[in-house]
């Protein structure tokens, strides 16, 4: 009696259905919550066909990929919300996914397995608002300083800089790398936005202290020389 081939991995069976003159292929790609199997079909003109379709499918269920005709964008967005973005604020996450919420409201409905970057790119078009701005939202409109926030706050994140961090802590470090690099505090002053260099030392005393301690350091020079010369 002959033994069955065995079915190598991303390769389930493949038979011939005379009926409709073609290849089915079939693959289990796991189990639902309620136990039963989920089982995915696969048709084609050949029986290479069929398998090429079989192992895309495998591979995709072991990148993680969700391949089912009901899996859309916005149920992609929703899981992103809920695995990615785990751990933030409930405020952070909902600012998130309303920044995606007019895109998903145009095409949020069409299956992930067959978005393409014609469906984002017509949605986007649709969107945009030609304002004539330079720095714009995604779609065109004015930025606003939660924008600006955000927008921080996310580069932060993909730079690895731990911390919440705001847009005014920029000002604080270039002030600290014009002190520490010598340049004189009215220039700092002049670059910072601010009428006099009295408010700036006011405001920036801690990252300015290399600067108003020069003129200690070069007296201590001074006299130490004097009490070496005498």
């Amino acid at each position: 009696m002959a033994t069955p081939a065995r079915h190598g991995h991303g390769e389930g069976p493949v038979y011939r259905d005379a009926a409709n003159g073609t290849w089915v292929g079939a693959i289990s790609l796991g189990w639902r919550p309620d136990g039963t199997r989920i089982r995915r079909k696969v048709t084609g003109r050949t029986k290479t066909e069929v398998r090429d379709k079989l192992k895309k499918l495998q591979a995709e269920a072991d990148a993680g990929l969700k391949t089912s005709a009901s899996y859309t964008l916005s149920k992609a967005v929703d899981d992103w919300a809920a695995e990615a973005l785990d751990g933030l604020a409930d405020k952070t996450v909902r600012s998130h996914v309303d920044l995606l919420r007019p895109v998903t409201m145009l095409i949020g409905s069409i299956p992930l397995r067959d978005l393409t970057g014609h469906d984002v790119r017509r949605a986007l078009n649709k969107l945009w608002q030609d304002t004539g701005l330079v720095f714009t939202t995604s779609v065109g409109t004015p930025l606003d300083a939660s924008h600006v926030r955000r927008d921080f706050r996310a580069l932060c994140m993909k730079a690895g800089v731990e911390g919440v961090w705001a847009p005014r802590e920029l000002r604080h470090t270039f002030v600290s790398v014009m002190s520490v690099s010598g340049v004189a505090v009215e220039e700092i002053a002049r670059l910072a936005g601010h009428a006099s260099s009295r408010t700036t030392e006011t405001i920036y005393r801690h990252e300015l202290r290399p600067v108003i301690t020069t003129g200690a350091d070069v007296m201590d020079k001074i006299f130490t020389g004097t009490e070496r010369e005498g």
